[in-house]
């Protein structure tokens, strides 16, 4: 790659250890970053400026793992690394928790050049994304036509509260608990939820999560 060194460290969140080792030949040998690092956990403060490339597979993993990086790195760079195309990755981009979101269907080529835009905050997003949705629309599938328009940006604060907990295995008695409120509140919340993501049952909506890639298959 012709672009010049940049000052960032790439850190590689990644917890399998022959793909992390993959990742760490393959960007290495790129020599855009001043050094690259691979972990399987994130334990420390790394002096800035700092760019991590989290390995998800889960939304409601990377969530977890994103609020604990955020916490202890608030000036890094982050994006995210997903095993293919996901709507629950594409969340965390449209949620701005993170700078970039990429997957291991993409070349390393691509994914450093979507390195570089996010640490300029730039748009950086796997073409997987568009490639996912032309793909869904020639077999009929009735997604959004992009990813703004998928039912799960627009639910409100509490409605995606909710549909997290469920993709976490609650009960709706559980979840009222969870969340604070009256158990009549939250079985009205699902059904606006059922409705929304147009199924008839509970079982549905949890099979809707997964679709979406909220929690593994």
């Amino acid at each position: 790659m012709s672009t010049d060194r940049i000052p960032e460290i790439l850190v590689i969140l990644e917890p399998r250890k022959l793909i992390g080792q993959s990742l760490y030949a393959a960007f290495t040998a790129t020599n855009v970053f001043s050094n690259v690092y691979i972990s399987s956990d994130f334990s420390e403060t790394i002096e800035p400026p700092v760019l991590f490339l989290v390995a998800v597979h889960s939304y409601l993993q990377a969530s977890q793992t994103l609020q604990l990086l955020q916490s202890m790195q608030p000036d890094a760079t982050i994006v995210v690394l997903d095993e293919q195309f996901r709507i629950g990755g594409g969340l965390l981009v449209h949620d701005a928790i993170v700078h970039g979101y990429w997957t291991l269907h993409d070349s390393v080529q691509e994914i450093t050049s979507g390195l570089i835009r996010a640490i300029r905050r730039a748009p950086s997003i796997s073409p997987s994304a568009n490639d996912y949705l032309r793909h869904s629309r020639r077999k009929g599938v009735q997604i959004a036509q992009n990813l703004s328009e998928h039912p799960f940006y627009k639910l409100s604060r509490r409605e995606r509260q909710m549909f997290l907990l469920i993709a976490s295995g609650k009960k709706t008695d559980a979840c009222a608990a969870e969340m604070s409120i009256a158990k009549k509140t939250a079985y009205n919340l699902r059904e606006k939820l059922m409705k929304k993501f147009n199924v008839k049952s509970a079982t549905d909506l949890v099979w809707k999560v997964i679709e979406i890639g909220l929690v593994p298959r």
